[in-house]
């Protein structure tokens, strides 16, 4: 029994029904709640871990933090790293749970991840806020307390450790790794973004062009709005990210082939294609995907998945590359259901990626992380796209469609209000190629892509809570009781009544039923010298339910979450018999009676 720090536990449910009273026949033995008959003293958390919400963390500073939330919490954390990087950084994995309570495979799981993406470091933000709350929070949340003590939480904050650096230590902006575009080459006439005016940033050149599509607007010098189709006469300009052209000729010029064009949310096997932009050299082909997956695949507990991207302030489901009508019907309730509790505390709608963010159906996202984590594994997994500076500002925004001139106004009149700073405002600069242009915008690192500090820690808290949410959902074993029943010539019928308490079924969709991706429950019986005469030792029971289709209104029979196992047995000179109960992603449980 773990030990650490000031926890300190009762009695174990063996010593619990050790203790009890001789059984009689038909003798009934409630079994305490959590299967463990663990009695909690008083616990005080006299230690805390923190964060800043006014910096983005750089990867010696997340690992900072990491070390010291395992070196001060160790009764709650184990810190590993699950593989290397492409450059060959550590991908840092944080397990947290309560030891005391059982070892986190033996509990149903929820794995959390961000920053596969390098610019979206809010993910990584949301991810060690995750970590802070659950350890800081023990004695004083109920809901966390629960949660740890009865589920296991992954969390990788930063996945893609490389492109983040790159990102955050220079004014790079790429997509995801930082493995060099094998075909790249500087093209004549083309244009590479770069900080020409050494501001530290990357914002947008506008250059006079009679036959531009946008225009100043006449409300407000800074904006520009989109050319209307019929307009003529008047001061145009096209829009450019700042930078230079490689040997410029003159006249037209085209925007260059990016340096880095992997995108490793891309790279795995649902779906992929080679034909998919950024897809990689084929599934897996990146260092961080296959870790991402080995690890999935080496803890059969996950049941559900979080990952953190940015920026359209939406929660994403899958699939990705099929409508809702081809999808389980089942499996869909449990994604609306779930997220829907989402939207409650983070505001954001529940869409499927191929219903609400793909531009053109015709050309749907291959090989993306969350069709993968369904498709396959048959685990409930979203993808929150944190941060929406348009709802922020009231703005009813259309994915895909531009912002009207009125809404645009209207973002700048709240970034102002708000006073973000920003905003950079437009600047002359001679251009070596174009001449005198200006440049300004929006900053795109913490503005555009990322969550301002402003309102990080929020965006963080809201985020949070749903995963907690989503955490509590997922399926969980326990032990209702134990019958003992005398028969003739002094065997001893044993009947163990298991039920899933959880939400979620123990097989948690019918898709990883379909994949042969989950095992059935199975209840086992032991004991030194017991002879088992009828059932055998170890029984599939089969998946059970949780409570979600009654609650849904899926069913009208009663609320089917529980399941009858028997043996019979002839004890011999054994005085006691263990029943240990495992599911993949319910946990395990287990509990003796003495004979």
């Amino acid at each position: 029994m773990r030990q650490e720090k000031g926890w300190v536990w009762g009695i174990s449910i063996l010593e619990h029904l050790q203790r009890a009273e001789t059984f009689s026949s038909r003798r009934r033995q409630p079994v305490p709640p959590l299967c463990g008959g663990l009695q909690r003293e008083a616990i005080i958390i006299s230690e805390e871990i923190s964060m800043s919400f006014e910096k983005f963390y750089t990867y010696d500073q997340l690992t900072e933090f990491l070390r010291d939330a395992h070196e001060k919490f160790p009764q709650f954390t184990e810190l590993e790293s699950i593989g290397k990087s492409y450059e060959g950084r550590d991908i840092w994995a944080l397990t947290v749970t309560n030891f005391a309570t059982g070892e986190p495979d033996s509990k149903p799981a929820m794995y959390i991840d961000g920053n596969i993406h390098a610019g979206e470091v809010t993910g990584c933000a949301v991810c060690m806020y995750t970590i802070q709350y659950l350890l800081n929070n023990y004695s004083s949340d109920e809901m966390v307390s629960h949660l740890l003590d009865t589920r296991t939480f992954y969390v990788l904050p930063r996945v893609n450790p490389d492109g983040a650096e790159v990102y955050l230590t220079s004014e790079e902006m790429l997509r995801s790794s930082v493995r060099p575009n094998p075909d790249f080459e500087m093209k004549t006439n083309h244009l590479y973004p770069e900080d020409i005016n050494g501001d530290g940033e990357i914002l947008t050149m506008r250059v006079p062009d009679p036959a531009g599509p946008y225009k100043i607007s006449s409300e407000d010098p800074r904006v520009m709005v989109p050319r209307e189709p019929d307009e003529f006469g008047g001061e145009y300009y096209s829009l450019y990210p700042e930078g230079t052209i490689h040997d410029y000729e003159g006249g037209p010029f085209n925007i260059g082939p990016r340096k880095y064009n992997l995108d490793i949310n891309r790279n795995f096997p649902a779906d992929w294609s080679p034909t998919q932009s950024g897809a990689g050299r084929y599934p897996l082909s990146e260092p961080e995907t296959r870790a991402m997956v080995d690890f999935i695949l080496e803890h059969k507990n996950i049941a559900t998945l979080q990952a953190y991207h940015t920026f359209a302030g939406i929660i994403l489901r899958p699939s990705c590359t099929r409508p809702d009508a081809k999808m389980d019907q089942i499996d869909l309730r449990a994604f609306e259901s779930i997220g829907e509790r989402g939207t409650e505390v983070t505001q954001y709608p529940v869409r499927s990626v191929y219903h609400g963010f793909t531009r053109d159906r015709g050309q749907p996202r291959h090989g993306v992380f969350i069709d993968w984590v369904y498709e396959h594994l048959g685990v409930v997994g979203y993808t929150t796209e944190l941060w929406d500076k348009h709802s922020k500002a009231g703005i009813d925004r259309e994915y895909g469609k531009p912002l009207s001139e009125k809404q645009r106004l209207k973002l700048i009149q709240w970034h102002d209000e708000e006073q973000l700073d920003a905003f950079r405002d437009w600047e002359k600069f001679d251009h070596p190629q174009l001449g005198e242009v200006e440049i300004g915008g929006f900053a795109v690192k913490t503005f555009q892509q990322n969550t301002p500090f402003k309102y990080l820690k929020e965006e963080c808290r809201t985020n949070t809570l749903f995963s907690l949410r989503q955490a509590a959902a997922t399926p969980r074993l326990s032990i209702d009781s134990v019958e003992v029943t005398d028969q003739t010539s002094g065997l001893v019928k044993i009947s163990v009544d298991v039920r899933n308490e959880g939400y979620l079924p123990t097989n948690v969709t019918n898709k990883a039923v379909a994949q042969d991706a989950v095992n059935p429950v199975v209840a086992v019986i032991c004991g030194d010298g017991v002879r088992v005469l009828d059932g055998d030792k170890e029984q599939e029971i089969g998946h059970i339910d949780g409570y979600m289709k009654a609650r849904l209104g899926m069913t009208r029979r009663p609320v089917d979450n529980a399941s009858r196992v028997s043996w019979l047995v002839d004890p011999q000179d054994a005085d006691k018999i263990t029943v240990e109960v495992k599911s993949d992603r319910a946990g395990t449980v287990k509990t003796s009676v003495k004979l």
